[in-house]
């Protein structure tokens, strides 16, 4: 596609030269944020908007992480879980350009380390603290990409996010570009003005690319209906996959997975995730997910997305 020519020949190898061709997503958002421009960006989940956002920014500041050798870029996401996932998936384009790409949350600090990362990804609790201690490298910041944005969208959170956003612009000399990484909503510009205002100048850009599913929905009325349905599914080839099971409480996971564990099918196959597991069981935890073909993850949601007890959702990851 043209606009991929853009970009800076190193960032595009980096970033896009294992593929023969990259999505119209990533390919539409190169010119605006190239021009310095501030976007909303809505596209589905597995349409590459982490790498769209990325690579145009990385290009855009190629030189002055060169020349300044400091902190330029800071990645907000909402969760610890999703701020280590975002690591291990920019770590091997960044390296590539000799560029070092950081995470900062409560199990981890990778500013305490000798080098300042060039590319930072945080939570706002974690930004928080930065501010408040008066840290100094956010003042060489001169892009924000904020992520899954629509889950702060209209909360507590989302108008603390607001606040440190403004409180982050007050610190710095220079202007700063932001992105703002969305699933779909009806308004784009309701983000914008949440975030940063009606005044903000940006681009509201929606990828149209739609993905056939099959949907199936499944009301299960005890942990026994929900024992059986998985023994069917993973009795079979084509229906096994990665699983989510979204429970009220720790202590439904364990319960849960309890039940779940005495299915011979499902052997060593399923595991938990919330907030009160040990720093190396969570990490463990994430990295047997991410790796493993088939498997069922038990969680506790961090903005509790169902109150409903005795009903259980699955989403089959593809």
């Amino acid at each position: 596609m043209a606009n991929e020519k853009l970009l800076h020949p190193s960032v595009a190898t980096a970033f896009y030269g294992n593929f023969s061709q990259i999505y119209s997503v990533q390919d539409n958002i190169i010119p605006y944020i190239l021009n310095g421009e501030n976007v909303v960006l809505s596209a589905g989940t597995g349409s590459g908007k982490t790498e769209a956002v990325m690579a145009p920014l990385v290009s855009r500041y190629f030189k002055r992480i060169i020349e300044t050798d400091s902190l330029t870029i800071l990645y907000i996401a909402p969760t610890k879980a999703l701020v280590n996932d975002l690591e291990r998936r920019l770590y091997s384009n960044l390296r590539k350009l000799d560029f070092r790409v950081g995470i900062r949350h409560g199990d981890q600090d990778d500013m305490k380390l000798g080098m300042i990362p060039h590319i930072l990804i945080t939570t706002p609790e974690s930004l928080d603290v930065m501010l408040f201690r008066g840290d100094k490298a956010l003042e060489r910041v001169h892009a924000i990409v904020l992520d899954e944005i629509h889950l702060l969208y209209n909360t507590q959170r989302g108008l603390h996010v607001s606040i440190l956003l403004n409180r982050v612009k007050q610190k710095l000399d220079h202007s700063l570009q932001w992105v703002a990484i969305s699933a779909t909503i009806y308004n784009l510009a309701y983000i914008r003005d949440f975030f940063f205002g009606i005044s903000e100048v940006a681009v509201f850009l929606e990828n149209s690319t739609k993905r056939e599913i099959d949907p199936q929905i499944r009301i299960l009325k005890s942990i026994d209906q929900l024992k059986e349905l998985l023994i069917k599914i993973f009795a079979s080839r084509y229906e096994r996959g990665k699983f989510l099971i979204f429970a009220n409480s720790r202590r439904e996971c364990e319960q849960i997975a309890t039940v779940l564990n005495e299915i011979e099918s499902l052997s060593g196959l399923v595991c938990t995730h919330y907030s009160s597991l040990s720093v190396e069981m969570r990490e463990e935890v994430e990295s047997f997910f991410n790796s493993w073909a088939y498997a069922v993850f038990i969680n506790v949601p961090y903005f509790g997305i169902m109150n409903v007890k005795k009903i259980y959702f699955l989403k089959k990851l593809c």
